[in-house]
């Protein structure tokens, strides 16, 4: 009897459990990249967001991708107004390229990687790498081999593609400690 009534009871509890948020694939537009450049006032940022628009035909040659920018005075502001520009949910589980452009490497990025690691969809899994001349210029090559929108630049980075010496990248926890560790710099390999 007592065995009868427990199972009604972890019955009705397990009814009344919703399951989760979940948005398909064609409600979300997949961030690839993201650049980050000095704005044109002083102590903004100019964002940039490469993103790969997913499509319905898998046997497509070419995939279809946008950038946007915004300027602000954080990064996470940026990416908020961004968000309102765009139709569809901005999804970073594949975001693997963080670019900083010249003039935001030279300054102290403290900023940046604090706001990198404390983002909980993107910490552990981001390359840092300086671009020249800056992070938008980088955002916007497009090698004529590449089909997925910034893979090129996620092979380079992961150095399982192009292994090149003018290309260098850190994961965003190496960056850290190099950062804030005495006696090591971010730039020295």
């Amino acid at each position: 009897m007592r065995g009868r009534w427990g199972g009604i009871i972890m019955l009705l509890l397990c009814v009344t459990i919703t399951g989760c948020n979940f948005k398909d694939i064609d409600r979300r537009i997949f961030v690839v990249a993201i650049g980050i450049d000095p704005g044109q006032q002083e102590g903004t940022f100019k964002v940039s967001l490469k993103l790969a628009i997913p499509q319905g035909d898998v046997t497509k040659i070419d995939e279809k991708m946008q950038i946007l920018t915004e300027e602000s005075e954080s990064i996470s502001e940026a990416l908020r107004r961004m968000k309102s520009k765009v139709e569809k949910e901005l999804d970073y589980v594949h975001c693997k390229s963080v670019i900083l452009g010249e003039g935001i490497a030279a300054d102290d990025i403290r900023h940046v990687t604090d706001w990198a690691v404390q983002r909980r969809d993107i910490q552990l899994i981001l390359n840092f790498a300086i671009g020249r001349p800056g992070a938008l210029e980088v955002l916007r090559v497009k090698p004529p081999s590449e089909r997925i929108p910034s893979n090129s630049l996620i092979l380079a980075m992961s150095g399982q593609g192009t292994e090149s010496p003018f290309i260098s990248s850190v994961y965003s926890y190496q960056l850290m400690r190099s950062i804030y560790e005495n006696g090591i710099g971010p730039l020295t390999r």
